[in-house]
């Protein structure tokens, strides 16, 4: 199980680099940085999600 949550804490990471990356790119395109904000806030739940059920 520790394996599971090693790869889904990777996956994370990867997105959470992504987004930073976008963030960079998109300049002030202000539908990129609507999209990005979402898929930023997403990852924050996800993250949090994981440290949950880690903790458990």
């Amino acid at each position: 199980m520790n394996e599971d949550f090693a790869t889904l804490e990777e996956q994370i990471i990867e997105i959470e680099y992504l987004v930073r990356a976008l963030q960079i790119l998109s300049g002030d395109d202000g539908v990129h940085i609507t999209l990005l904000n979402v898929l930023e806030q997403k990852c924050t739940a996800l993250r949090a999600d994981f440290y949950k059920r880690w903790q458990a």
